[in-house]
């Protein structure tokens, strides 16, 4: 029986290999320059992918939260002073409005929901994200956090756009 088998399998492994493959193609590896300024090094396949990340004037976002995020007297009361940080995220669609927010970190106090509505009632709009020329949906992260001092003078918001 061992020897059936032994047969069997050089039978087989002769069989294979003396079949001839069909020719492939063979691509040396070489550079190629794609439309975004990106040399990608391939091998046998090439192709680029033309990614362009959502994008909004910062000078303006930033002014835009600020404004908006400005803790009013009665906050300022009622929040222990401190620093406290909101980590909101949210969905840019292919129109360039903001949506589906969600808040990641919320240090409570009401921020995470002042930072919602400030992000939903944003008046502009971002310039969505490409891939291949085709608008897409691009995710964001925004990294807010309040600075509150006994005195009205020492609260500040700080911002941090994460892309």
């Amino acid at each position: 029986m061992r020897l059936f088998f032994i047969i069997v399998f050089f039978f087989f492994a002769s069989t294979a290999e003396s079949q001839q493959l069909a020719p492939a193609k063979m691509i040396a590896e070489q550079e190629i320059q794609c439309p975004a300024n990106e040399t990608i090094a391939v091998k046998d396949l090439f192709f680029c992918i033309l990614e362009i990340d959502a994008k909004i004037d910062e000078k303006q976002w930033l002014e835009y939260l600020v404004k908006s995020l400005e803790l009013d007297s009665l906050s300022m009361n009622i929040i222990p002073s401190g620093t406290y940080q909101v980590i909101a995220q949210f969905i840019i669609d292919t129109s360039g409005k903001i949506s589906e927010i969600g808040i990641v970190s919320n240090p409570c106090y009401g921020l995470g929901k002042r930072v919602t509505k400030s992000l939903s009632a944003y008046p502009g709009c971002w310039v969505p994200a490409e891939r291949n020329g085709r608008k897409i949906k691009a995710f964001r992260r925004q990294v807010i956090t309040f600075i509150v001092g006994e005195e009205e003078a020492c609260s500040e918001i700080k911002m941090e756009l994460t892309l």
